[in-house]
C-alpha cells in the first residue's frame, strides 16, 4: 500500500528567513515591547555603569598602593588598602547580585510578551492581540517559565560541574603547554559546544512550551521540547550553534570597546546603549527562530502521528534540514501504535 508522508517542512535557511520577517508582521505589539526592553535594559546598564565604576576604580586603586610596599613598612599600613578592598569587593557583589535580580525579573516578563506575540503572529490569529491581552498572558504564565528556567540552569551547573573536573584532572596531570593536554581540551571544547548547542535547542523549545502551552512547565515542558525535535536535532543544533557563535561576537565585540575606551565614561556608556540595542535584536531572533522552530516540529509531530494511526502502522521522524540525512523517514515498525 502507499505509505503517507508528511508535508514538507521549512528547511533550515527557511527558518531563519521566516523568523526575520515573523516580528515585522506585528510592529503595533512588537515596538512598544522591544522600546520598554531597551528602556530598562539600558537603565540598568547606566546604574550598574555609575554604581559599579567607583567601586572597580577603589579597588584598582588599593591594589596598586599595595603593590608599592616594601617589608620595611608597619603591617598596619597593610590593613586598611586591604579592608578598603574587602569592603568595596562585599559591596560590588551585592550590588551586581540586585542589578542581576531585578534585570532577570524584567527580561523575564519581557520575554514572555514577545514569545507570546511571536506565537500569536505566527498563527495567524485573525483578531489581533489587544495590549491587555499580552498583559494577561504574562501575568498568567510568569510562573510556568520561571520553573523551567530554574530546572535548565539546574541541569546546566551540573553539566558544568562535570565539565570542570575533567580538566582540572588533566591539568593535574600534563603541563598546559603538553600537545596532548592542547589537543585533549580541544576536543573536550567541541564537545562541550555541540552537547551545549543541542542542549540550547531543547531548553529554549521548552521555554516556548511554558509559554504557549499553560500548565505545561518545569521537567513536563523539557521531557515534551525533547520529544518533538526528534527528528530535526540536527536543524535545531545548526541554529543554535549559529545564536551561540553570534553571541559570543557580539560579547566579545563589547568587551573589547570598553578596554579601548575605558579612560572615557561617555565613550563606555555610547558602547553600552550600541550594545543593549543589538543584544535585544539577537534576543528578538533568537526567541522568534525558537518559536518557528517549536511550530515546524509541532506540525510535523503531529503530522507523523496521524499517519501512525492509520492502518495500525507507526512511523518514526527524521529530521527535515534539508541535509541527506535528515529526510522524513516512514519506519514500519510491526502493528504498533505511537
Amino acid at each position: 500500500m502507499d505509505i503517507p508522508i508528511p508535508s514538507k517542512s521549512l528547511t533550515f535557511f527557511k527558518i531563519f528567513q521566516e523568523s526575520i520577517k515573523l516580528p515585522t508582521k506585528n510592529k503595533t505589539l512588537i515596538l512598544p515591547i522591544l522600546f520598554l526592553h531597551l528602556l530598562s535594559n539600558y537603565l540598568l546598564y547606566f546604574f550598574i555603569h555609575l554604581s559599579i565604576t567607583p567601586l572597580l576604580d577603589d579597588i584598582i586603586l588599593n591594589a596598586f598602593s599595595l603593590s608599592f610596599t616594601n617589608n620595611s613598612q608597619s603591617p598596619n599600613f597593610y590593613y586598611k588598602p586591604l579592608y578598603a578592598i574587602q569592603k568595596d569587593t562585599r559591596e560590588l557583589i551585592i550590588v551586581e547580585y540586585v542589578f542581576f535580580i531585578v534585570a532577570s525579573a524584567i527580561s523575564w516578563a519581557l520575554n514572555i510578551a514577545i514569545i507570546h506575540v511571536l506565537s500569536c503572529t505566527y498563527k495567524s490569529y485573525d483578531n489581533p492581540l489587544a495590549p491587555k491581552d499580552v498583559l494577561s498572558k504574562v501575568i498568567r504564565t510568569l510562573r510556568g517559565p520561571m520553573i523551567t528556567q530554574l530546572y535548565i540552569t539546574t541541569f546546566n551547573l551540573g553539566y558544568l560541574f562535570l565539565i570542570i573536573p575533567i580538566i582540572f584532572v588533566l591539568a593535574l596531570y600534563y603541563h598546559p603547554n603538553s600537545p596532548f593536554f592542547i589537543i585533549s581540551s580541544t576536543i573536550l571544547a567541541l564537545m562541550f559546544i555541540l552537547i551545549l548547542s543541542y542542549m540550547a535547542i531543547v531548553w529554549y523549545v521548552s521555554i516556548v512550551i511554558s509559554v504557549v502551552q499553560e500548565n505545561c512547565y518545569g521537567l513536563v515542558a523539557i521531557g515534551k521540547a525533547a520529544k518533538i525535535i526528534r527528528g530535526k536535532r540536527m536543524q535545531g543544533t545548526l541554529i543554535v550553534f549559529i545564536e551561540i557563535f553570534a553571541i559570543t561576537i557580539i560579547y566579545w565585540s563589547h568587551y573589547r570597546l570598553l578596554v579601548c575606551f575605558y579612560s572615557s565614561s561617555e565613550a563606555r556608556l555610547a558602547v553600552g546603549f550600541i550594545y543593549v540595542v543589538v543584544y535585544l535584536v539577537m534576543n528578538m531572533l533568537i526567541w522568534a527562530t525558537s518559536t518557528v522552530f517549536y511550530y515546524e516540529c509541532m506540525k510535523m509531530y503531529r503530522e507523523v502521528a496521524e499517519i501512525s494511526m492509520d492502518g495500525g502502522c507507526a512511523y518514526s521522524p527524521v529530521s527535515t534540514t534539508g541535509f541527506p540525512e535528515d529526510k522524513i523517514s516512514a519506519k514500519l515498525i510491526s502493528d504498533e501504535r505511537c
